[in-house]
């Protein structure tokens, strides 16, 4: 009986987390979407009206990367688990802010020199 206990505590020990998997999917999918609303932002024209497509985009990214980043705490706190995908996917989702951060501060200082406004 001990022994089967200690096997089955080894396979459960084994396993990864299953928010950890989840986190690594929602940071990639995340840095995904974010590399494709940047794509997307110099063909679609705001003032055409068409710019509901980069505001879902960014609405998409931030609900993955909050996922991704609630999934991974809880990844990292399960016991018995491996905690690779977890920190990966912890990682992605802070890059992914990261960047966008970047991009944004990039953005506003090329609209600041430039003397670009929104109208």
């Amino acid at each position: 009986m001990a022994t089967e206990q200690s096997n089955l505590s080894e396979k459960i020990e084994n396993h990864h987390s299953v928010f950890g998997i989840a986190s690594l999917v929602s940071g990639i999918l995340a840095f995904l979407l974010l590399l494709l609303n940047f794509s997307l932002f110099y063909f679609v024209d705001p003032q055409e009206g068409n710019s509901f497509l980069l505001d879902g985009l960014l609405l998409g990214n931030s609900l993955l990367i909050i996922i991704g980043i609630i999934s991974g705490a809880i990844g990292l706190i399960q016991k018995n688990r491996k905690k690779t995908l977890a920190i990966l996917g912890l990682i992605l989702s802070f890059m992914t802010i990261i960047l966008f951060c970047l991009a944004f501060a990039v953005l506003f200082i090329y609209a600041v020199i430039f003397g670009l406004s929104g109208v």
